[in-house]
C-alpha cells in the first residue's frame, strides 16, 4: 500500500511553509514554527522482522497533540491486530504503540497525527513483515466499508427518480401521447433524482471530495435544467437526453470509474442507464395496463414496442453489469467471503428472477393472446425490479473488495542497512530518488501525490572509471524498481529517465559517492545553533516543480531562528545525516518518512552558504548572506 495522504499533505504543507512562512515574517507577525514531519518509522517501510515486533514506533521532527493522535494495525487480510492505544515518548517526538505477539505475515500500519505547534496534520501509512513471507499474490480485505446512511439515501433518491422519469418519458416516446397522470410523475421522478444529487453534494461537500463535488453539482444542473425543459418542450426527447447526461455526471464518481478509470465509468453508465430506463418503463407500462382496455391496439402497440425495447435494454444490462463485476470483485472468493460479493450475487439472482417473470409473461400472456394475464404477471415482475433498483443503491454505497496485492509491491525490497549513499532530484513532474548500500541500488519515482502505477524508467550509471553501465533494474512496486550493484570508491553518476502515466516525465541526474561520508547527528546540532544565533540573514531563493512551473528567485531577509523555525529538521532529530566528502563541508540529510532529501552546504564557521531540499514535487535551492555582523564566537 502507498501513502498517497501522506505525500500529498506534506508536499503541500511543506510548500506552503517554505513559500509563505518567511513572507509573514517579512511583515511583521510572529515567529512560525515548523511542521511535525514524520522523520522515522520502527518497524520500517518493508522491513522483514525474524520475530514479532513489541511495539510500533513512529518519531516526528516536532512535538505533536496526544489528543490527535490515531493509530491501527491489521494484517494483509483486513482485520485489525489488537494494538495497545498510541501514547506519547521522548517529548512528544515520537509515538509508541504494543503490539501482541503476532503471527507470520505482513502488516500494514495506518496512523494520523497533528502538530502540537501549528496544528498542522499528517496521515500515512507502511507496512512490515514478521517471519517467512512468500511471494505471490496475499488475499484481499474481506471487509466492506459504506459511505453512510446519507450515501444510500442519495443513491436511491437518485437512482428511483432518474427510473421514474425517464421510464416514463421513454413511455411516452413509445406511445405517441402524453398522459397527464405521467407528466405528473415525470416532474416527480425529476425532483426525487434532484433532491438525491443535491444530497449527494452535500455529503462530498462535508468530505472535502473536490472530483465528487463538481460531478455532484453537474448532475444536479444537468436534473435541473431537464426539470425546466420538461414544462416547456413539447416532444420528451429533450428532457430525456438531460436526464440521460445526468445519469453519466452521476456514473463518473462510481466505484468502477475509480478503480478502472474511463472504461468503468461507461461500464456503470451504460448498466445505470439501461437498468433505470428499464425498470422506469416497467412500471409506467404496469400503470397503463391497469388502466387501459387490452383489447385495443394502443395498449397491443405499445406492449409490442415496449417487449422490443425491453429485451435490448436487458441485454445491455448484463453486459455492462458483467464487464462492472469482473472489474469490481477480484477473485471468485470475493463473491462469497465479501458483503459486496454477497449483495451482488442477491442482485443477479432476482434480476435472473425478474427475467424469468418476463420470460413466462410474454408467453402465457402476449403469445398465448391472454394480455389480461400480463397485468399480475407484470406488476409481480415490475415488484422484482424495484427491489434489484433497491439493492442497486445500497451496492452503489458499499466498497468492493480490496485487490489482491502481491507481497513484494507492498512491502518493497527490504530496507538498506549500514552506510547508504543517497540524492535525489526531479525527473519532470516526478521525484527521484536513488539509494544504494554499496551492493545494492534501489530507485523510487513518485508524483507530488504518490506512486503511479505503470511508471516506466531507463537508467544509466558512470562508475569512477568513466565506464558507462546500462541498468535494467526489477521492479519492486508502483515506482519501486532495485538491482544489485556493486559500488565502486568514488562517484558513480546515474542518468535516470522516467515517465509515468497522467504526469510530465523527463532525466534526472545525480550522483552516489561511496563509501558515504560519517555519521554527523552532532554536527547538525552544531549548524542549528550557528544558524538560530545570526541576527539576520539574506536568503535568494528559487522553487521549481518541474515543467509548467514558474521560477524565479525571491529575495527574503529574517534572522536565522526564523529561518530554521520553519525548515522541516528543526528539531535536529533526523534519522539519517551524513558528512559528503568535498570542500566545501556538506551535509547530506533524508527524512524518509516525509521523503525530504537535504544537502546543506557550509562555510567555515558552520553557517550555511546555499542548500538545496527535495520534497514531493519540489526542488527548492537557496543562497545565504550575512550582513556584516560578528559572528557567535567573536561576540563579547
Amino acid at each position: 500500500m502507498t501513502s498517497r495522504p501522506l505525500a500529498l499533505r506534506i508536499g503541500a504543507g511543506l510548500s506552503l511553509v517554505l513559500l509563505l512562512g518567511p513572507a509573514l515574517l517579512m511583515a511583521g507577525g510572529a515567529p512560525a514554527a515548523a511542521h511535525s514531519f514524520l522523520v522515522s518509522t520502527t518497524p520500517g517501510q518493508g522491513e522483514r522482522r525474524s520475530g514479532s515486533p513489541d511495539s510500533v514506533v513512529l518519531d516526528f521532527s516536532e512535538a505533536v497533540d496526544a489528543a490527535t493522535v490515531e493509530l491501527a494495525v491489521r494484517d494483509a487480510r483486513g482485520s485489525a491486530v489488537d494494538a495497545a492505544p498510541p501514547e506519547l515518548i521522548a517529548g512528544d517526538l515520537s509515538i509508541r504503540s504494543s503490539l501482541p505477539p503476532l503471527d507470520d505475515g505482513i502488516y500494514v500500519v495506518s496512523w494520523q497525527a497533528f502538530s502540537d505547534v501549528d496544528g498542522h496534520g499528517s496521515f500515512g501509512e507502511h507496512s512490515f513483515a514478521v517471519g517467512e513471507v512468500g511471494g505471490g499474490a496475499l488475499p484481499a480485505t474481506t471487509t466492506s466499508s459504506s459511505d453512510g446512511w446519507w450515501g444510500m439515501a442519495a443513491s436511491w433518491l437518485f437512482f428511483a427518480g432518474f427510473a421514474g422519469a425517464s421510464g416514463s418519458l421513454v413511455v411516452q416516446l413509445l406511445s405517441g401521447d402524453r398522459a397527464g397522470w405521467e407528466r405528473s410523475v415525470v416532474r416527480a421522478g425529476m425532483v426525487t433524482a434532484l433532491a438525491g444529487a443535491l444530497l449527494s453534494w452535500a455529503q462530498l461537500a462535508l468530505d472535502a471530495t473536490s472530483t465528487g463535488i463538481v460531478l455532484a453539482a453537474v448532475t444536479a444542473a444537468l436534473v435541473s435544467v431537464a426539470t425546466s425543459v420538461h414544462g416547456v418542450v413539447r416532444r420528451p426527447g429533450t428532457p430525456l437526453g438531460l436526464l440521460i447526461a445526468a445519469a453519466a455526471s452521476w456514473s463518473a464518481r462510481s466505484h468502477a470509474a475509480s478503480i478502472a478509470g474511463l472504461a468503468g465509468a461507461a461500464a456503470d453508465s451504460v448498466h445505470l442507464l439501461a437498468g433505470g430506463i428499464w425498470v422506469g418503463a416497467l412500471v409506467a407500462v404496469v400503470a397503463r395496463l391497469w388502466r387501459s382496455d387490452l383489447r385495443s391496439e394502443p395498449a397491443r402497440a405499445l406492449l409490442g414496442r415496449y417487449s422490443r425495447l425491453a429485451l435490448g435494454l436487458v441485454v445491455l444490462l448484463a453486459g455492462a453489469g458483467v464487464v462492472s463485476a469482473f472489474q469490481l470483485v477480484p477473485t471468485w472468493g470475493e463473491v462469497w467471503s465479501t458483503d459486496y460479493g454477497r449483495l451482488l450475487v442477491a442482485k443477479t439472482l432476482l434480476f435472473c428472477a425478474a427475467l424469468l417473470l418476463a420470460a413466462v409473461a410474454r408467453w402465457s400472456g402476449i403469445g398465448a393472446g391472454r394480455l389480461r394475464r400480463l397485468r399480475h404477471s407484470t406488476t409481480a415482475e415490475g415488484a422484482v425490479v424495484v427491489v434489484v433498483l433497491a439493492l442497486a443503491g445500497v451496492l452503489a454505497n458499499v466498497s468492493p473488495p480490496v485487490p489482491a496485492s502481491a507481497a513484494e509491491a507492498l512491502l518493497g525490497p527490504p530496507p538498506l542497512v549500514g552506510p547508504v549513499a543517497r540524492d535525489a532530484g526531479l525527473a519532470g513532474q516526478l521525484n527521484v530518488e536513488v539509494a544504494s548500500d554499496g551492493r545494492r541500488v534501489d530507485l523510487r519515482v513518485f508524483s507530488p501525490s504518490g506512486p503511479v502505477p505503470d511508471t516506466d524508467v531507463s537508467v544509466a550509471v558512470i562508475e569512477p572509471d568513466g565506464t558507462e553501465v546500462d541498468l535494467l533494474p526489477r521492479a519492486c512496486g508502483p515506482g519501486c524498481f532495485t538491482q544489485e550493484l556493486a559500488l565502486r570508491a568514488g562517484t558513480t553518476a546515474v542518468r535516470l529517465t522516467a515517465s509515468a502515466p497522467g504526469w510530465t516525465g523527463g532525466t534526472y541526474e545525480g550522483d552516489l559517492v561511496w563509501p558515504p561520508g560519517r555519521f554527523a547527528g552532532d554536527r547538525l546540532d552544531e549548524v542549528l545553533a550557528t544558524m538560530r544565533a545570526m541576527p539576520q540573514l539574506e536568503i535568494a531563493e528559487t522553487v521549481d516543480s518541474g515543467p509548467g512551473s514558474v521560477v524565479h528567485e525571491q529575495l527574503i531577509t529574517l534572522s536565522g531562528a526564523q529561518f530554521i523555525a520553519v525548515e522541516p529538521y528543526a528539531g535536529g532529530n533526523v534519522s539519517d545525516v551524513r558528512t559528503l566528502p568535498s570542500k566545501p563541508e556538506r551535509l547530506a540529510l533524508y527524512i524518509p518518512g516525509s521523503q525530504i532529501f537535504a544537502v546543506l552546504v557550509l562555510d567555515d564557521a558552520g553557517r550555511m552558504t546555499s542548500s538545496r531540499l527535495i520534497s514531493p514535487g519540489h526542488d527548492i535551492q537557496r543562497r545565504f548572506s550575512y550582513p556584516e555582523a560578528p559572528l557567535p564566537h567573536e561576540r563579547g
